[in-house]
């Protein structure tokens, strides 16, 4: 039985699980011993079709009592961010980034993004390379956000609006303003600037 698992994921710490980027995998049992494959696109298309429709990858052949030929390949984890994943070869895999590999020919240095926010939206033309930074601005708003702008808050002691912006984890002041449209304008300047336009669509 699998106890300990280490996940090339995407690059940060979630839950215990280490993350890491990349699509090749390596899982630890509870003899210390370390198992990594690494994926070909020749590979994954013996294993797999994938299905336009709904961005889906269908099991070509039966790799084990876990699927049969024509099932849907992948399940929602609850270890993997809201993520769906795929065993192969006893390994887990994240499946957005075996669907990229599936197309393209080749494993991203990069994270892959969804555009749509979605995580379990796996259409190829849902999922774009994307920087760490592009990959963290490209997600939902916080609850707390009231002003629905990122890095836009009112401040009621000074009656005034601010701007702010994050970049390596260090926010940075950008200034107060007597309206919204001003904190805004200024935001999305710098952005700009830092070529962020393209980050979210």
């Amino acid at each position: 039985m699998l106890h300990t698992m280490k996940w090339v994921l995407e690059g940060v710490k979630y839950k215990g699980f280490r993350k890491v980027n990349g699509v090749k995998m390596n899982i630890k049992n509870t003899n210390n011993k370390t198992k990594s494959i690494k994926l070909t696109q020749e590979y994954v298309k013996y294993l797999f079709n994938y299905d336009h429709t709904n961005g889906t990858l269908i099991w070509k052949v039966k790799k084990s009592h876990r699927n049969n030929i024509g099932d849907i390949a992948g399940t929602k984890s609850p270890h993997a961010g809201g993520y769906h994943i795929v065993y192969i070869d006893g390994v887990s895999f994240l499946l957005h980034r075996v669907i990229w590999l599936y197309h393209n020919g080749f494993d991203s240095e990069f994270l892959i993004d969804h555009k749509d926010r979605n995580r379990t939206n796996n259409k190829i033309e849902n999922l774009r390379e994307a920087s760490y930074t592009c990959n963290n601005k490209n997600c939902k708003l916080s609850k707390l956000n009231k002003t629905g702008y990122r890095g836009i808050s009112y401040k009621r002691n000074t009656q005034k609006w601010v701007a702010n912006i994050t970049i390596n984890y260090k926010q940075i002041y950008l200034g107060s303003f007597k309206s919204k449209d001003e904190a805004i304008y200024t935001r999305l300047a710098v952005e700009q600037c830092l070529g962020w336009e393209t980050c979210v669509l």
